[in-house]
């Protein structure tokens, strides 16, 4: 009879470990708190989680595949660094996409939307406090996600999620280094007021408006933290 493939003696499978050790990880490269560009060992992250070498080497493996890790050779592992490239791709994208939802939105949003989107606009952090700026960031996908899903398009909000996932671990880095959450509360209120009104044109200007403004935040931070120096930040 096969016995169960069991590591460190916890009485888990290596699959659950390796699921344990990828979302860890994700969570953290997501986060910034593993900076882009910080190098990683198979046997320093599992000294680090108390979690063997094999699971931990699928978990790396499967965030290569994700592209949040590159293998370097003979060195082990490195966080994927953000490239302007990787800002401009998808920023771009985001600007043809959400302003067109944003549009879509105005003729469907029903009076709890609203008052959701109102609750996420007054979410705000204090610069430095992790747990705040993680809320607040949440606070945001949400608030443009909820946009998305009013226009009723699933395929459009399926893709505005999809950038709002890639684009988390840029916009963690922006307001760790460079915050504006006045700015951005400032400009979701403003956008919440547009949706209230029914005003289609103003509530798409101000949605390009705060995009960009956004993606100006993610590359004034690449361009002056000096912990990237050493990381290429031109287009890849």
């Amino acid at each position: 009879m096969n016995q169960p493939n069991l590591l460190n003696g916890t009485g888990r499978s290596s699959n659950s470990l390796t699921d344990e050790a990828y979302a860890i990880l994700k969570d953290e490269i997501l986060e910034c708190r593993l900076a882009p560009g910080d190098r990683l060992t198979e046997a320093a992250v599992s000294a680090r989680l108390e979690i063997g070498k094999t699971p931990i080497r699928e978990a790396l493996r499967n965030l290569v595949r994700d592209g949040l890790v590159q293998v370097v050779p003979r060195h082990g592992y490195r966080i994927t660094p953000i490239t302007l490239s990787d800002v401009q791709e998808l920023f771009g994208l985001r600007l043809v996409v959400e302003p067109a939802s944003v549009v879509l939105a105005i003729a469907h949003l029903t009076n709890p939307q609203l008052d959701r989107l109102e609750e996420l606009a007054e979410v705000e952090y204090v610069p430095g406090d992790r747990n705040q700026m993680q809320i607040f960031l949440q606070a945001n996908i949400e608030f443009h996600y909820t946009i998305a899903q009013a226009s009723q398009n699933n395929r459009l909000a399926e893709l505005v999620k999809q950038l709002l996932t890639e684009s988390q671990r840029l916009i963690n880095f922006g307001v760790t280094h460079h915050p504006q959450r006045e700015q951005t509360r400032r400009e979701h209120r403003q956008l919440c007021l547009a949706l209230c009104d029914r005003d289609a044109n103003t509530a798409r200007q101000l949605a390009e408006d705060h995009l960009r403004a956004t993606q100006q935040m993610v590359v004034d931070s690449l361009m002056v933290n000096t912990t990237l120096r050493e990381v290429p930040i031109t287009a890849s």
